[in-house]
């Protein structure tokens, strides 16, 4: 299954409707403006999923892991290097300066950062396609870019498909990156795709 160039197109429309939600969110609990942009989405066979993300500076990551059920199912992950997961958990801090990917406190804060951005990604298509969600609670994960996606390969033999969308975050001492990615069977990825031309955002 691939995407055509009117399905990326109404699929970006969509996430950027979410991420600005997201980014509303965000403002307000860091106290200040955070802009979030969307360069780019693709669709990808779950088994090419380490050829794209492996352009992700360093060796380990921090990725936020949330479920979703519904009539669109699957895994929805945040997945940041390090020093940029510590530049908006040190925002949410603060700006005190001093994080520890290692510390719960930390973790907690990231957690909540990917809670408010995955929720805003999958609820966009929950809201706009008129599809019910339900989300489980997210969970922080700091490993290694290999460690993680072997871990998704036994997790989801099931799930065929990765949705991989670049995101850039614009705050006040710079911009940092990272990836949200939604793992998805071809049933829901279907699903997907005709909500989407039910209402009309594709022919």
């Amino acid at each position: 299954m691939q995407l055509n160039n009117q399905q990326k197109d109404a699929l970006t429309e969509l996430i950027n409707i979410g991420f600005g939600r997201a980014a509303s969110a965000l403002s307000i609990l860091v106290e200040q403006r955070v802009l979030i942009e969307t360069p780019s989405v693709d669709l990808y066979p779950i088994m090419d999923l380490g050829k794209v993300l492996h352009i992700l500076p360093g060796n380990e990551i921090i990725s936020v892991h949330q479920v979703f059920t519904g009539r669109i199912a699957g895994t929805a992950m945040l997945l940041m290097d390090v020093p940029s997961s510590n530049s908006l958990v040190d925002l949410l801090n603060g700006g005190e300066g001093e994080v520890d990917p290692n510390k719960e406190a930390d973790q907690a804060a990231m957690q909540e950062i990917g809670n408010i951005l995955l929720n805003a990604f999958t609820g966009s298509f929950g809201n706009l396609l008129q599809v019910h969600i339900s989300f489980t609670v997210p969970f922080v994960s700091y490993e290694t870019l290999d460690n993680m996606l072997h871990s998704l390969m036994i997790n989801h033999k099931e799930l065929q498909f990765a949705l991989v969308v670049r995101v850039n975050f614009n705050v006040l001492k710079g911009n940092v990156s990272g990836y949200v990615v939604i793992i998805l069977g071809l049933q829901s990825m279907e699903s997907l795709v005709e909500s989407m031309r039910v209402y009309g955002y594709i022919d």
